[in-house]
């Protein structure tokens, strides 16, 4: 099968369904609440490209040593992607599986060599929203093998010297997760070598936090007892015209208004924590409120940089 459910994998199976489906299955196996749904495997990757006539294309990723090559095997690639036909086994193993997934779907991208504590390849690979039909799917899945070789991740893996790195993907198609609330939480402050964890969140969905807008709410609290030690809101409107939002803070509790109550910022911080606990490590993780039910969308060590103070 080129097919794996989330809830069977585990972190051992990175390198055949990538490191964001890895963890999203570590966390279901923890008791917490992930979006159902499923990976399609390096495998199934692999299988794609040699139908397409690209295995050596690929394969020549790691033995180029000149850049303007390495430009013209992503363009080889890429065009391949997008023309090739859908090897009839895989399409029919997707099709089925959809159907026991509820739409709208969320097809993200799981690069094996993506979140771990070295390099993060944050934003580098494609993930798309809201897809609703069958051939919405297919089309994400192509663009998101796509990103693998964009001039994006083409600069990150220059910058991190990581171009001979495994250049594989698996592919995540989950239910779209209906959020009244999201946010960030990192398991260690990422700002101060201090014993606190940092939490912050919006209302609606994740994708503003992610892209780097400011959090509606920002709370710091103990990480062994939970206890907030401080936090602030922004305030809504925006205090002048062209100006940043007036803000509050609150030392040693919430402020008034907080889109967050004390019992859901406890219970993330619970969950978060164990999740440290299971990883072995710092975590930077995305969560969501969706008809008050918390779910984790995402779990990734922090890297070095953000664990020096330079998230």
């Amino acid at each position: 099968m080129n097919i794996k459910w989330l809830q069977n994998t585990r972190l051992t199976d990175t390198g055949n369904v990538g490191s964001k489906a890895a963890a999203l299955g570590e966390l279901n196996s923890l008791g917490i609440s992930v979006p159902s749904g499923f990976v399609i495997i390096v495998e199934a990757f692999q299988l794609f490209l040699m139908n397409a006539g690209l295995t050596e294309v690929f394969s020549s990723l790691t033995s180029s040593d000149s850049f303007d090559r390495w430009t013209r095997l992503f363009k080889w690639l890429v065009s391949g992607i997008e023309s090739a036909s859908w090897p009839p086994a895989l399409e029919q193993q997707i099709r089925d599986s959809l159907r026991a997934v509820e739409a709208p779907f969320a097809v993200r991208s799981s690069g094996v060599t993506e979140d771990t504590r070295e390099s993060a390849f944050a934003g580098a690979y494609d993930s798309f929203l809201n897809q609703v039909t069958e051939d919405d799917v297919f089309n994400s899945v192509r663009r998101c093998w796509c990103s693998a070789f964009s001039q994006r991740v083409e600069a990150y893996r220059l910058q991190h010297k990581r171009l001979y790195d495994n250049w594989f993907m698996g592919v995540i198609v989950q239910t779209m997760a209906r959020a009244d609330k999201s946010g960030v939480v990192f398991t260690r402050n990422p700002f101060a070598a201090d014993n606190s964890v940092l939490l912050e969140a919006v209302e609606g969905g994740c994708e503003r936090i992610v892209s780097g807008s400011p959090a509606d709410l920002s709370v710091w609290a103990d990480r062994d007892s939970h206890r907030i030690i401080r936090s602030e809101s922004a305030l809504q409107p925006r205090a002048m015209f062209g100006t940043s939002p007036a803000s509050s803070l609150v030392n040693g509790g919430l402020p008034n208004g907080s889109i967050l109550r004390n019992r859901e910022i406890k219970l993330v911080l619970e969950h978060a924590m164990c999740a440290e606990r299971a990883f072995g490590c710092p975590l930077d993780i995305e969560w969501a409120f969706a008809d008050s039910r918390l779910i984790f969308l995402q779990a990734r060590p922090m890297t070095a940089t953000s664990l020096n103070g330079d998230a």
